[in-house]
């Protein structure tokens, strides 16, 4: 008997700026076993150099994964707690395999799915639909036969939502990728940093190599103690743990990401243009992150005061931002300055906070 419908866990991220986070935090913190990696990493961040010079990178502000680049799916792809294939999209049209199958497949073998589409044709793209023909990338984690409809997250409305999409909006979403994606297509070269694959992921150990070695497993599966207080002095650029990213030319690194912000506002003022909202959000959500590390991690440690005081700069930071996209709307001076002054005020607000949460762990 086949599955009317299937809905794999997710939760709504609190890490989301991004589809590609917003899919990897939907999967990894609706499970608890997976959150002592989670709060073990994503502490480094990263920055393109003159940020506000980026084009359509203006709002590249992320996580670090490796030291190579980025948006080739690192973080998925060399994550312990995901098993991962894909297969190009060219595929489709070489066995003729109907997408709603596939992905009905998928979702019966506990796969979820991560994949480009192009947003005029979904509905929950309401600033799109029927007007631009935009790729995206959307997350998939389920079906319902009955609604003829699979349930989808991505920013559809310039946040992140979980949200539905049907079995005959992805089939023409994804026919018009074929041939967007085609070698006869004139625009073709537009695309070529993209992926051009479906991804499947499911959520397990992938570790087969090191993963009986209980050594190995205390390492990469538990709450990692001195790995947090090494990317910690590595995010802070303290002495000799700064040496591993003076090498480029392209990113910056770390604390180093508020000067990138502050030239991105002076610029602004400068040229009367906007900052892109983008980086400032992902920048925030660093900032989430830590506070969520310090919860998990406050029952073997007292981390109350750090983190009242931690939780004061995440609000200030929010207030920001609503700072930034008023900002943005009437490009006033005067709130460019407030910005310029308060991201002075909180970048040197967190060295100090970090410095003595380095301390209390050590």
């Amino acid at each position: 008997m086949k599955n009317a419908c299937r809905i794999l866990p997710v939760v709504y991220p609190p890490i989301n700026g991004y589809p590609h986070k917003g899919a990897l935090f939907s999967m990894l913190m609706a499970r608890e076993e997976c959150k002592p990696w989670v709060f073990s990493n994503f502490i480094q961040i990263y920055a393109l150099k003159d940020l506000y010079n980026r084009g359509m990178r203006t709002g590249t502000i992320d996580f670090f994964y490796n030291l190579y680049g980025d948006w080739t799916y690192f973080h998925l792809k060399a994550n312990p707690w995901i098993r991962i294939n894909s297969m190009p999209f060219e595929f489709f049209k070489l066995i003729k395999s109907d997408i709603v199958d596939f992905i009905k497949t998928c979702i019966n073998r506990n796969l979820y799915l991560f994949f480009d589409i192009d947003m005029y044709y979904i509905p929950a793209y309401k600033l799109i639909f029927n007007k631009n023909h935009l790729l995206h990338e959307i997350f998939i984690y389920g079906y319902d036969d009955d609604k003829n409809v699979f349930y989808m997250g991505d920013n559809t409305t310039g946040k992140y939502n979980h949200d539905q999409v049907t079995y005959e909006q992805i089939t023409a979403s994804t026919n018009a990728l074929l041939e967007i994606y085609g070698d006869n297509n004139e625009d073709t070269v537009l695309h070529n940093y993209r992926e051009k694959s479906i991804y499947m992921m499911s959520i397990g150990k992938n570790v087969e190599r090191n993963g009986q070695d209980p050594f190995f497993s205390k390492d990469v599966f538990e709450i990692n103690i001195k790995k947090i207080i090494n990317d910690l002095k590595e995010y802070l650029l303290l002495d000799n743990y700064a040496e591993g990213y003076k090498y480029s030319n392209y990113y910056v690194y770390g604390i180093d990401c508020y000067n990138e912000l502050l030239k991105f506002v002076r610029y602004a003022m400068e040229t009367n243009q906007w900052v892109d909202r983008r980086a400032f959000y992902s920048f925030i959500e660093h900032k989430k992150l830590m506070l969520l590390r310090m919860e998990f991690i406050n029952g073997n440690y007292d981390l109350n005061r750090l983190i009242e005081r931690y939780s004061n700069l995440v609000n200030g930071f929010n207030i920001l931002m609503v700072l930034i996209l008023k900002a943005n709307n009437i490009k006033a001076n005067d709130l460019w300055e407030r910005i310029i002054v308060k991201l002075k005020e909180y970048k040197e607000e967190e060295i100090v906070l970090l410095n003595e949460l380095i301390r209390i762990l050590s």
